[in-house]
């Protein structure tokens, strides 16, 4: 008996030792790893916006800073200072030249927008390389829409709307020559002259999208691509209509939206060819870091942007701020980036033909 309990207790103190042993080993290791953590306490890193106060880009910025910061602090153990700047100009091409030659030991990032960027690099010569910054993942993304005025808010289809294109161009507004939403219709028109679809578009340049909104309320255009939420009251207000999205699925702020798929002429297509189309058609809100930024500080940067936009605080202040995450990793988006660089590329040459 006396030497069972003696058994029982050595086992004991053994399993005890072991698991203490473990325990030490594992702190020890995350001591480690902190101290190989490749930013100082004190480091300071500026989140740069190449867009104005205010607007989606800054916005998200803004809630989304807070958070990397807090992720980084938490992997490292020190403390770090996370600061959000704008640096506006030329539909974002100045930050976005700047930052490409930026410093490279970690104390930038960037909310890139990778479509508007790569027009401006493909048509206006612009001195960066959007296929060179380094991706960290996408915060989120908002689909194009086509959103027609009070003339055509009663159309009964989209073949009625492009129809009368062809008596008197549509006028079309955009945020500025030169950026997505107007470089989106154009690849819109190449695409359709592709499959012998005709569709004719003027174009009015404004300041922004409150500028959109006043001409839409003055019956001054015919319509716009753009994304849905700033024109949610005139469309509830019967003031515009949106005719589709260019998504997969409907959106959920106006379910009874059909998607391009659901309309006749691009439904007869080849899938592949319209899947091509809405490859494009996001304003995406994408966190870089400058090309040949420090590989370890890379790492962390990456780890610290999946933390952040997968914290349950950020999702929910997100959701309630309707700017809801749509994470995708550094490497999927890559991908994308390319996919939608190849799709433009295809369609450059009609476009600069046509392009007004």
């Amino acid at each position: 008996m006396k030497r069972s309990k003696f058994v029982f207790s050595f086992i004991a103190i053994y399993v005890s030792i072991f698991f203490l042993a473990q325990l030490l080993c594992a702190e020890s290791h995350a001591s480690q790893n902190k101290t190989d953590f490749p930013y100082s306490s004190g480091a300071t890193i500026r989140l740069i916006v190449p867009y104005s106060p205010g607007g989606g880009y800054d916005v998200e910025s803004r809630l989304t800073a807070p958070y990397i910061q807090k992720h980084l602090e938490e992997m490292g153990g020190v403390k770090i200072t996370l600061i959000v700047e704008n640096i506006t100009g030329a539909g974002g091409a100045i930050a976005t030249t700047q930052v490409f030659k930026e410093k490279t030991d970690g104390s930038i990032l960037f909310m890139l927008d990778p479509e508007s960027s790569l027009w401006q690099q493909d048509l206006q010569a612009a001195k960066f390389d959007i296929r060179k910054f380094v991706y960290l993942g996408q915060r989120s993304a908002d689909p194009i829409t086509f959103i027609v005025g009070k003339e055509h808010v009663n159309a009964k289809s989209f073949d009625e709307v492009r129809q009368k294109s062809l008596k008197k161009s549509l006028v079309l507004a955009t945020c500025g020559f030169g950026g997505h939403d107007h470089m989106y219709p154009l690849l819109f028109q190449a695409f359709l002259e592709e499959k012998g679809l005709k569709i004719n578009f003027d174009y009015l340049h404004t300041e922004g999208t409150g500028q959109i909104v006043s001409h839409f309320r003055r019956a001054e255009i015919d319509g716009t691509m753009e994304i849905i939420r700033p024109f949610i009251e005139l469309i509830n207000q019967k003031e515009a209509r949106v005719l589709f999205t260019f998504t997969e699925q409907r959106t959920t702020l106006i379910p009874d939206i059909p998607t391009v798929y659901e309309v006749p002429e691009f439904a007869a297509l080849n899938k592949k060819d319209v899947d091509s189309l809405v490859s494009i058609a996001n304003y995406r809100r994408v966190l870089v870091a400058p090309p040949g930024t420090e590989s370890k500080k890379v790492a962390v940067l990456e780890e610290a942007v999946k933390r952040a936009l997968s914290d349950p605080e950020l999702i929910k202040k997100s959701e309630e701020a309707k700017r809801p995450i749509s994470f995708i990793d550094a490497t999927k988006i890559q991908e994308l980036i390319k996919t939608e660089w190849t799709v433009a590329d295809k369609y450059l040459p009609v476009i600069k033909k046509i392009m007004k």
